[in-house]
């Protein structure tokens, strides 16, 4: 645990001491980021973070821009695979009473706080900037889906010949229902 909070403290960010206007942090995110969030679907990374605060007197404007590469599992074959990214996503930070984070777009912190950590929010906007389907190209050889995987999905597929005979046999009770069915019409 001790890990986790050393490496993600570099993601923290006390703005109470800051001058009003605009402050750029930039962060280089790499496989040790990716390690300590939890859940993660990214196992490495060369991500450049930059975040421009814009501190206003009554709420602070957070607008991150990632930008690089990651390396997660293919949805395929589950072989690993490098995807470019590039995202951008604002964040406002107000103050308020307790912690509410409910919103995706306003987060509500008390107003004694005095610094907060991005971390959580750097890997969202990178994890929102992946593809719906991470799957290799199959372009070039660096680029190609593990054959192995494919042939056993093909071989389990509903839609192999083999699983084909299957689908035409079915249980005579369903003929009967379809018969009461096609009767009442």
């Amino acid at each position: 645990m001790k890990g986790k909070v050393d490496t993600l403290k570099a993601f923290d960010i006390e703005f109470k001491g800051l001058k009003e206007g605009t402050h750029t942090f930039i962060y280089s995110v790499r496989k040790e980021f990716f390690e300590q969030i939890e859940n993660s679907l990214i196992d490495d990374g060369d991500i450049e973070a930059k975040v421009l605060l814009t501190k206003h007197s009554t709420y602070l404007h957070f607008e991150f821009d990632v930008n690089g590469s990651v390396v997660t599992i293919c949805d395929r074959c589950l072989d690993p695979i490098t995807i470019k990214l590039s995202n951008k996503g604002i964040l406002y930070v107000k103050f308020g009473v307790e912690l509410d984070d409910t919103n995706d777009e306003v987060l509500i912190i008390p107003h004694e706080e005095y610094c907060l950590n991005i971390a959580q929010y750097i890997y969202e906007f990178i994890a929102l900037g992946l593809p719906m389907q991470i799957v290799h190209s199959n372009k070039s050889d660096d680029d190609k889906c593990n054959v192995t995987m494919l042939n056993k999905l093909k071989e389990f597929s509903s839609l192999s010949p083999e699983n084909k005979s299957d689908e035409k046999e079915t249980d005579p009770r369903w003929n009967e229902l379809k018969k009461l069915i096609d009767k009442n019409k």
